[in-house]
């Protein structure tokens, strides 16, 4: 029988309309239960994961000790919350974990997943190295090695390898056998690093010497008169500076004249551009520290005011040193690039010495500001920017000689008629592929090869060194410095999970990587 035609529990209720039932469904569903519960709880736990990977790749990619997540950050939050929203909903934050280890795991964690995919990566497509090693505190040699390459997303990218320790010297064996074993550990097929051992291994290789700071190298020979200018300030920087007394005096006096600075820069032959800085740093305050010399040391004062045309020259032109610098470094400067900042600027030493001799000082503005110049000082700055030109053709010799087909940088306007036969033909296809124009059009000569490469793989093989290949070790140079930033007071051990995170290029997508996390620990 229908245990509908005869209700016998709750019959009081059976001429109830349907309205009636439909309210208490409604109340039903909209009442907690455990599950309810559990699940509200769980999606603030998951929230909060979220928040912790988020927060432990900026307290990495900032540098900063771990232990400030709990000790600042999390109390800063719930301030903020319980301000801007009610003491009630600062309870959310009891979901973040923040704690000094919880920090350092998240970071660990995201550090490994990193050099895993870039791993992954490396094993599958073509790649090139540039590496350095550099001496940190307590004399710990350190050697960092970056890789450049093409992603899925048919991008270069560029990104850290490793950092090694080197246990004993710092010589091209020692080098090379530890980046060999760590691509063994990898599994990474061995390219090219140090030249006399990596030759025998990859035949065709092509090794680069750093083309960064070659110009300061040229710029050291300097004439009898200029070098000795060059010493006289440094000395006046250094009796100032080295001084504690002397550097109160001097900014006191600075303040007294009014000057822009109130400081001198140090020089040192170590840090980038820091002989131009300081120069043009000394000229700005050149009366201000003849002034303060006179009552200390009265006869490199006098040698001084006999150099002021010297300081205002060489201020001048080691800040045209420093901008071709500056152009040089930088992510993804590539040996095209990097020959036409260096070709441009050894013919602009031509114009600057012909001007020079003509009195024309439009591109010396310090020394056009003096307008005390004699013959012989002429004589001086002419030959010293002529001999410039000469080192600077010598020392860059490689590079300005350095073949870059026309075709490379336009195929599509270029005259490949002498070119060798097996790149006539794929020129000529690509020539008229609609396709290629189109992409060559939006993207400009670097995407359209990358993007071209396995289409045109015969001409890839021609442009590939030319893009991928380091023309100096600027990166290197810039991961040195950020680990001096780390090896701070508040933190005396290196981290290279740290490291990784805070000098990666790439984005990582932390949402989806802790959600992952949390579904493989439940």
């Amino acid at each position: 029988p229908c245990l509908l035609a005869s209700p016998r529990i709750h019959s009081d209720k059976a001429d109830k309309p349907v309205s009636f039932f439909q309210s208490l469904k409604a109340k039903f569903e909209v009442c907690s239960t455990v599950e309810k519960l559990f699940g509200k709880s769980s999606l603030n736990a998951d929230k909060g994961l979220i928040c912790s990977y988020e927060v432990s790749l900026l307290i990495a990619k900032c540098g900063k000790p771990h232990i400030i997540g709990e000790t600042l950050i999390l109390p800063a939050v719930k301030q903020i919350v319980a301000t801007m929203l009610g003491p009630s909903a600062s309870t959310i934050t009891q979901s973040i974990p923040l704690s000094n280890d919880t920090v350092s795991k998240r970071i660990d964690e995201m550090a490994a997943d990193v050099e895993e995919r870039l791993i992954d990566t490396l094993k599958s497509t073509e790649f090139v190295m540039q590496i350095d090693e550099s001496t940190i505190r307590e004399n710990e040699a350190l050697l960092l090695a970056y890789v450049r390459f093409i992603n899925r997303n048919e991008e270069i990218r560029e990104e850290l390898l490793f950092v090694r320790n080197l246990a004993t010297n710092t010589k091209g064996s020692s080098i090379f056998k530890k980046v060999e074993e760590y691509f063994n550990e990898k599994n990474i097929p061995l390219t090219n690093i140090v030249a006399s051992h990596l030759k025998s291994v990859v035949p065709g290789l092509m090794t680069v010497h750093c083309i960064v700071h070659r110009q300061h190298l040229v710029s050291k020979n300097l004439s009898g008169r200029l070098h000795e200018s060059i010493r006289y300030i440094i000395n006046a920087v250094n009796k100032i500076k080295s001084n504690a007394l002397n550097n109160r005096f001097f900014h006191k006096l600075c303040e007294e004249n009014d000057e822009e600075f109130e400081r001198l820069l140090l020089h040192t032959e170590v840090r980038w551009l820091s002989k131009g800085k300081c120069l043009r740093r000394f000229h700005e305050l050149f009366d201000t520290v003849v002034k303060f010399l006179e009552s200390i040391d009265p006869s490199l004062s006098s040698s001084l005011k006999l150099r002021r045309l010297d300081v205002a020259y060489l201020a001048d032109v080691f800040d045209k040193l420093n901008e071709v610098n500056i152009k040089l470094q930088g992510d993804k400067i590539n040996f095209l690039k990097a020959k036409g900042v260096i070709c441009s600027f050894i013919s602009k030493l031509d114009l600057l010495a012909s001007n020079m001799g003509r009195q024309e000082l439009y591109q010396f503005p310090s020394l056009g500001i003096e307008r005390q110049l004699q013959a012989e000082d002429l004589d001086v700055f002419c030959c010293h920017l002529k001999q410039l030109k000469e080192d600077m053709e010598t020392r860059f010799y490689d590079l300005i000689n350095l073949e870059v087909p026309t075709w490379v940088l336009n195929p599509f306007t270029a005259d490949f008629a002498q070119l060798h036969p097996k790149l006539q033909e794929p020129l000529t296809d690509l020539k008229y592929d609609c396709e290629a124009q189109s992409h060559f059009q939006s993207y400009g000569y670097e995407a359209f090869w990358v993007k071209m490469r396995n289409t045109y793989p015969i001409l890839w093989e021609e442009v590939k060194l030319l893009l991928l290949a380091f023309p100096s070790t600027y990166l290197v140079e810039r991961g040195l410095s950020a680990v001096q930033q780390i090896l701070s007071k508040s933190r005396n051990m290196l981290k290279i999970t740290d490291f990784r995170l805070e000098i990666l290029s790439s984005c990582i997508v932390v949402c989806s990587y802790a959600l992952f996390i949390f579904l493989v620990a439940s």
